[in-house]
């Protein structure tokens, strides 16, 4: 009897393996109208124009001499004073629930500073080092989230500002 226990239980491996390798097969053809297909990724070209130098400008820092660079956050581009990061998302509500993540997750604030008819929300940093992070609505569900690390004293003033230039940039 121990032996057609065996025997049983290698079948039921190999039909699980069988279907398991059938249900990938599937899966990576694309034809499984449940799975969307990835969206188009983002270049370093793409990233030139979200992130231009007048930002760093109105944060007083000086960019490094790289250009924007493409990561699977968005559009990165560095200073010595810290980064800037710009990103394309949808889930406007459900962002904005969840934005503050400085302790745990959290509600972002209303952010009526970003511009005028602009729906926003933002975390920012209790200091002049931190990070400002902000969604701001644009059609639809699509939003744009900003997020500026400042590594180097920067006034609150001058990141408001800088946000509302990377908000105001149509992606």
């Amino acid at each position: 009897m121990p032996w057609q226990a065996d025997r049983v239980g290698t079948r039921v491996a190999a039909v699980a393996l069988l279907l398991g390798l059938a249900l990938s097969g599937a899966a990576c053809s694309g034809d499984d109208p449940g799975v969307a297909p990835a969206p188009d990724p983002t270049s370093d070209a793409d990233c030139a124009p979200r992130v231009p130098d007048p930002v760093f400008t109105a944060l007083g820092w000086t960019a490094t001499g790289e250009p924007p660079e493409a990561t699977v956050r968005g559009c990165h581009r560095e200073a010595q004073e810290g980064y800037v990061e710009v990103r394309d998302r949808t889930g406007y509500d459900k962002l904005c629930r969840t934005l503050d993540r400085s302790g745990g997750v959290g509600p972002g604030a209303p952010a009526d500073w970003v511009g005028d008819g602009v729906e926003a929300c933002a975390v920012e940093p209790a200091g002049d080092v931190g990070q400002t992070k902000v969604v701001a609505r644009r059609e639809g569900d699509d939003v744009t989230q900003v997020t500026v690390a400042v590594l180097t004293a920067t006034s609150q003033d001058r990141v408001r500002a800088a946000v509302r230039e990377l908000v105001a940039i149509d992606p």
